[in-house]
């Protein structure tokens, strides 16, 4: 009988829940399934705040900046600061590359010295005096270094009394860069220029009274010396081979008002 009874269970197993319970059409208790959903419940919660917090952040990351300016987000067009920074660090870099003699190769072999006489010879233009041409190279390439590391710019207040008639200024020679109403409306090139100026007031450039500045760029004559800050935007400007400006023409209108005929 007992025999019979094991065989039974044997071939017919009767099915219970791990508790013990009696299970259901799924295998398990009723008081099992609801403690599962509830735990299924609790999991469903805690993936969802993780995409909240790890998915949106990734999202942010490739698409777009999001809540607040959080998130590195996607390629944004650069702004106008931040075109003439780069603008300006190239010309640095192609004008340290002259003062170091680090040109390519000529037909003849290497042109380093070449170039290093050329820088010189410019300097001396001008600034008008013969300068140290290692410092004069430190000093280049300092400016380089500052806009290359993305130096901080940020706008004027509304008002800003030390922006006059400047397009930017500096304050102690330290960044920020503050960028003036004037900034704005220049054009591209004017842009770059201005950048290269700061950079060489970070650069330690600076004058103890005042400041100067440069009518033209013409690659020939002085507009101030070691100090002067736009010398420095000058000398950057020729060393990396940009065209040298035109002198300006400064006309009056004729008696009788502009366009007026003549007797």
């Amino acid at each position: 009988m007992i025999r019979t009874e094991i065989a039974a269970a044997v071939a017919n197993p009767v099915r219970r829940c791990p508790c013990g319970g009696a299970p259901g059409s799924g295998g398990e208790c009723e008081r099992c399934r609801r403690a599962r959903k509830a735990r299924e419940g609790e999991h469903g919660a805690s993936a969802v705040h993780s995409f909240g917090g790890v998915g949106v952040h990734a999202r942010e990351r490739t698409y777009g900046q999001q809540g607040g300016g959080q998130g590195r987000g996607a390629p944004q067009a650069p702004t106008a600061a931040e075109n003439a920074r780069r603008a300006a660090s190239i010309r640095c870099q192609t004008a340290y590359q002259q003062l170091a003699g680090v040109v390519p190769p000529g037909p003849f072999g290497d042109r380093g010295d070449e170039a290093r006489l050329r820088a010189r010879g410019l300097v001396l233009r001008l600034f008008g005096q013969s300068l140290n041409m290692d410092q004069v190279t430190e000093i280049v390439r300092h400016m380089r270094d500052r806009l290359m590391t993305n130096v901080a710019t940020v706008n004027a207040a509304v008002g800003d009394p030390d922006c006059g008639n400047r397009a930017a200024y500096v304050r102690g020679l330290r960044p920020p860069i503050v960028l003036c109403p004037a900034f704005t409306r220049a054009g591209p090139e004017q842009q770059a220029r201005t950048m290269v100026h700061e950079a060489a007031h970070l650069a330690g450039i600076g004058e103890a009274i005042g400041e100067s500045y440069c009518m033209d760029f013409d690659c020939e004559s002085s507009c101030g010396g070691f100090d002067v800050a736009d010398s420095w935007a000058h000398l950057v400007h020729c060393l990396s081979g940009r065209p040298a400006d035109t002198p300006q023409t400064l006309t009056a209108p004729r008696p009788g008002g502009a366009g007026g005929r003549r007797p």
